[in-house]
């Protein structure tokens, strides 16, 4: 959003010596956030008013001019321009030497200098309005049309920054920051916030006295749930004229383009206050009276943009007895809009369900100006603010313009709201002494009505901020810092107790399954939406028919919630098969269940089941090696898990992705807990995914049971050097390999750790017989270890396993 520091000062006189970055600073640091400012006076330097007193043909050029320009004081100087709409006595923008400017409307800015143009010097440059940054307020008919200035009583020489109203500070308001303050959607929002800063007076609004009659306007408000607020007023004897230049320089100065003078006042209010407004042509309201309600079975609207809506019947307009004239709190109608020839108006304030209008908006996917206010949710009070500043406006500008009528909706005016807090809870959120004197003067500075009793203060949240904004004591808290400045607060380090680590059985297993998928399976996690592609979906074997949907999808092929994390994997891996021949690809995300509800938090909300899934797939161009490669990596994932022991059986599975054959169920305890199988070809081709086999697994995490992890204890890494002995030993081929390590690690204390290498069957080995590899590591904590201590060690284990196991070292 932009902000006119100009228009600010309207409202607030701020201290002379306020710089605009010190103004930019103060606001991010106590308001909201500036992404930027920018001084426009700056951009008008050398560039004045002239007058042109002649037009000759440019003698090597035939789309060129020659113009003499009447600088002023007597100077007249030659300048060559290709505009289509120059005449004599014109009075237009000049550029001289020294002045930046953009050509054309584009591009960075360009130093003009004093330079020859087919052969004829030329002493600057008769602008455009977008070469000089008035594209808004003076939009041209064609990009040769030259800034007409005749229609103003400009003299010659006089420097354009003094005869437009064009010098301002625009600063850029990053929308998000304002997101909980509806009250500061306008400038005058901006200005009460600057005054409770800089402790300045805030200026009072225009008043206007409303008359009492209603002047024949009627109101009839059916979706009474949806409309807190309707007034109408009407106006006779108006004309539609442009607007004064300082309004229309207001208005393109925060981006809007002036159009006329009944629809620049309504944008002129909606910045001004935060409150958008609305004008109808009195005769285009058929027996001058204004409904408020749903929108009926098939009606149509033509909006002021030209778009053509089919109404939803959950949709709010504002229509007359014959049929809707606008989509209520969003745009007017094509049909009821001011025109040229528009003598009597129907003004309407009003005030709409936020979340009403944020539905409208998103259904028909407009955005407007005015629908981004409505739904923060605007103060209703405001309505009536906004009523008389452009009432008072209008009867100023055009003083024959009569207000014969107004009359209004409010059933409902909102409860006063007030927050009770204790001085000491103020102070100890905020961790600075601050007497209740100061408490109640930040807080009287924002609007706010403060009572004291001992040392509670009871705090009357003004209607502005009392939308949703303000409510609990941690808010007036937050007021009070805010203006004190969070700068101004010293950092206190908080006490931290370092506490024994509790164990979350839940969370280690998550964390063990992320890290040895990504670690030791050599896969690569994905974060996917909540949502799924139906495209997926079905390829993947799955019904739509009981998947939960979303109200206001991403996109319509989106709105359906994911029931198994299968449609997300062969979605990721057909995109990295664009770049890689293979694949491994895991995810860990909770799923929907359509058909399972319970109530989470509170009775009244009901929510579907949400298990937590983990899913894998290995994408390989041999379907043998996926497999066998899944396989492995569930096998091992499922053996280093704090779990019962598992179970991969050989069994068909209900999964409708599964190839028949190739397909097994895993189990842990009495439950099954997930399946591991090749994805069907036809799960492949309507998938899109070509020449290359997938393995997919999915386990269901809420059905494992993790065990409790004993603690662990420190052991520090050795001291001395510890040695590596390899062994290879023949063992009769039914010797496990268990009863070997079990053996060697009993032989000796200075046997740290046995390690499996090779088992080997064929030539040189005896029928009967196999040979076991293995490394054995030494150590000794106290000393290094000599050759002498290492081979007793292996003697020792060769004496053992030849006596217990029958192993012997192999001949060759």
């Amino acid at each position: 959003m932009k902000i006119s520091l100009q228009w600010i000062k309207e409202y607030v006189d701020l201290p002379s010596d306020l710089t605009a970055e010190q103004i930019a600073y103060d606001l991010t640091m106590s308001t909201v956030e500036v992404e930027g400012w920018d001084d426009t006076s700056s951009l008008f330097d050398n560039i004045l008013v002239g007058q042109i007193s002649a037009v000759k043909a440019h003698p090597d050029a035939d789309r060129l001019k020659v113009c003499d320009v009447n600088l002023g004081n007597g100077e007249t100087k030659e300048i060559v321009c290709g505009g289509s709409n120059l005449r004599e006595e014109m009075l237009v923008a000049i550029a001289t030497p020294g002045a930046k400017v953009r050509w054309h409307g584009e591009g960075e800015l360009v130093e003009l200098k004093l330079t020859k143009i087919r052969g004829v010097e030329s002493y600057g440059m008769i602008c455009a309005s977008n070469e000089i940054g008035l594209g808004e307020l003076f939009p041209a008919d064609d990009e040769k049309e030259i800034l007409d200035l005749s229609s103003h009583e400009f003299a010659a020489g006089t420097p354009l920054a003094e005869a437009l109203p064009v010098c301002d500070v625009i600063y850029d308001i990053d929308n998000k920051s304002l997101t909980n303050r509806p009250d500061l959607w306008g400038h005058y929002g901006m200005a009460r916030e600057l005054a409770a800063i800089y402790s300045c007076e805030l200026n009072p609004l225009p008043s206007f006295e409303l008359p009492s009659s209603d002047a024949g306007l009627k109101l009839q408000i059916e979706a009474t749930d949806l409309c807190r607020r309707f007034t109408g007023a009407t106006i006779e004897n108006v004309s539609v004229q442009p607007s004064p230049l300082w309004m229309q320089a207001r208005l393109a100065s925060v981006g809007q383009r002036p159009i006329n003078l009944m629809v620049d006042l309504t944008n002129y209010v909606m910045f001004a206050l935060g409150q958008p407004t609305h004008a109808f042509d009195a005769n285009n309201v058929a027996n001058n009276k204004l409904i408020v309600r749903r929108a009926s079975k098939d009606e149509k609207l033509s909006l002021l943009d030209g778009s053509a809506l089919e109404l939803s019947t959950e949709s709010l307009v504002v229509a007359d007895e014959t049929g809707p004239l606008s989509l209520a709190g969003i745009m007017g109608g094509e049909t009821s809009g001011v025109s040229d020839k528009t003598t009597t108006l129907f003004f309407e304030v009003a005030n709409w369900d936020p979340t009403h209008i944020r539905r409208d908006a998103s259904r028909y996917n407009i955005r407007t100006e005015s629908s981004m206010r409505f739904e923060k949710a605007i103060d209703p009070e405001r309505a009536l603010d906004g009523s008389k500043l452009f009432l008072h406006l209008l009867t100023t500008i055009q003083p024959n313009a009569s207000v014969t009528g107004w009359t209004e909706h409010y059933p409902t005016p909102p409860q006063e709201l007030s927050v009770e807090v204790e001085r000491e809870f103020i102070i100890n959120r905020i961790g600075k002494e601050i007497s209740s004197a100061e408490i109640t003067q930040k807080l009287t500075a924002l609007g706010f009505e403060v009572s004291q009793t001992d040392d509670c203060f009871v705090v009357r949240v003004p209607s502005w901020r009392a939308t949703g904004d303000v409510s609990i004591p941690e808010d007036i808290v937050e007021e009070v810092a805010r203006l004190i400045g969070y700068d101004n607060i010293e950092f206190v380090a908080p006490p931290v107790e370092l506490t024994k680590a509790i164990q979350q059985p839940r969370f280690d297993l998550d964390r063990s399954i992320r890290t040895f998928l990504a670690v030791k399976g050599g896969m690569y996690e994905i974060f996917a939406y909540p949502w799924a592609e139906e495209k997926f979906v079905q390829a993947a074997g799955f019904s739509l028919e009981h998947t939960l949907t979303i109200c206001d999808p991403p996109s319509p092929s989106t709105k359906s919630l994911k029931t198994s994390l299968v449609p997300d994997l062969l979605e990721a891996t057909k995109a990295n098969l664009r770049n890689f021949a293979t694949c491994s690809l895991f995810e860990v995300s909770r799923i929907f269940n359509g058909q399972s509800f319970s109530h989470w938090t509170i009775q009244e909300e009901k929510l579907p089941a949400q298990p937590k899934f983990c899913g894998g797939a290995i994408a390989h161009n041999d379907a043998e090696t996926a497999f066998l490669k899944a396989k492995g990596i569930v096998t091992e994932l499922l053996a280093s898990l704090p779990i019962h022991k598992a179970r991969l059986q050989e069994q068909e599975s209900s999964a409708p992705w599964a190839t028949k054959g190739a397909t097994l169920t895993i189990s842990v305890g009495k439950h099954e807990v997930g399946v591991l199988a090749l994805a069907s070809p036809k799960v492949l081709r309507k998938a899109g995914i070509e020449r290359v086999h997938i393995a997919l697994f999915e386990l269901n995490l809420d059905l494992l049971d993790p065990k409790p992890i004993k603690e662990r204890a420190y052991t520090p890494l050795p001291k001395y050097p510890q040695v590596d002995y390899d062994l290879a030993l023949l063992f009769d081929q039914d010797v496990a390999w268990s009863s070997v390590e079990q053996l060697v690690k009993k032989c000796d204390p200075l046997i740290q750790s046995v390690c499996f290498a090779d088992e080997y069957r064929g030539k040189q080995i005896p029928d009967g017989k196999k040979s076991l590899a293995f490394q054995m590591t030494l150590g000794d904590p106290k000393a290094t270890l000599t050759s002498e201590q290492v081979q007793a060690v292996a003697d020792k284990v060769l004496q053992r396993v030849d006596k217990e196991l029958g192993g012997h070292l192999r001949d060759k």
